[in-house]
């Protein structure tokens, strides 16, 4: 006989309630109660929370990824150190230097006909015993539909006076170029750009106008001079003059010539 019967049996013998009243309270006793769910508020916390949470991780996720996919910008520091202070003590003259040709750092196409396609680089670039080699070379290429962007960084300590140029082959070089008329637009930007990304569609804003340029065949023009502080970045967009809608212009500069687009810079110590 369990103890829940005999507690019946006491209970009855006792006469303190009724037989029924005797098992409604046992059966009340033994009976097993189901535990307390989880209220409706607690479930919607834990899952805000889990929400929260995953979002949090892939916010995280997503930083890294894009810092391991982006090039750094490195500073581009100055290697002169102490000819400040040794040219502005007035006790050192400097050696007299000739104009120095700079060549774009970054010459690429963009094409308004083909506004996401980028154009490939090294286009000259050769195979030889020693592996890859990719020569200096510079394109110029100008008409209706297509620009150039170059970017000049200046070089040289003491040479902080610039002028761009622009120089054509003769004729027997190129029978293609007879006299071009073209215009310089100074682009919105302060970065060294990547020709890999360059395309019409991202290529940096119109700042302003700079000039034009115009050349005939075997000439050279040059644009007035300005000053232009050591390290920085000069980017143009290279395009037909509205005088001359209609130019084409397409040359090389390499190690046999400084065609097409330069920047003088004139020695200022």
């Amino acid at each position: 006989m369990t103890d829940h019967t005999e507690e019946s049996i006491a209970l009855l013998d006792e006469g303190e309630r009724t037989p029924s009243e005797a098992v409604r309270k046992v059966q009340r006793r033994t009976s097993v109660h189901p535990k307390p769910s989880l209220t409706p508020c607690i479930t919607v916390a834990l899952l805000l929370f889990v929400v929260v949470d995953l979002l949090a991780y892939l916010y995280i996720f997503r930083s890294i990824l894009g810092d391991m996919s982006a090039e750094p910008e490195l500073e581009f520091r100055k290697p002169y150190r102490g000819l400040d202070d040794l040219y502005d003590s007035g006790e050192t003259n400097s050696s007299k230097h000739a104009p120095i040709e700079n060549v774009p750092r970054v010459a690429t196409i963009v094409n308004s006909e083909e506004p996401d396609k980028v154009y490939p680089l090294d286009e000259h670039r050769w195979l030889s015993a020693y592996g890859t080699v990719t020569p200096l070379d510079r394109h110029l290429r100008v008409s209706n539909t297509i620009h150039t962007i170059l970017q000049f960084r200046v070089m040289d300590y003491g040479m902080e006076q610039c002028a761009l140029a622009l120089r054509l082959p003769a004729g027997e070089d190129n029978n293609v170029v007879k006299s071009a008329a073209i215009e310089l637009c100074a682009l919105d930007v302060s970065h060294q750009l990547d020709p890999r990304m360059l395309s019409w569609s991202t290529r940096p804003p119109c700042r302003g106008s700079v000039d034009t340029l115009r050349a005939d065949f075997g000439e050279e023009t040059r644009l007035p001079e300005f000053s232009c502080k050591w390290g920085s970045l000069y980017t143009y967009e290279i395009s037909c003059a509205s005088g001359s809608p209609a130019c084409d212009v397409d040359v090389w500069a390499d190690r046999n010539g400084t065609w097409g687009v330069f920047m003088y810079q004139f020695q200022t110590i």
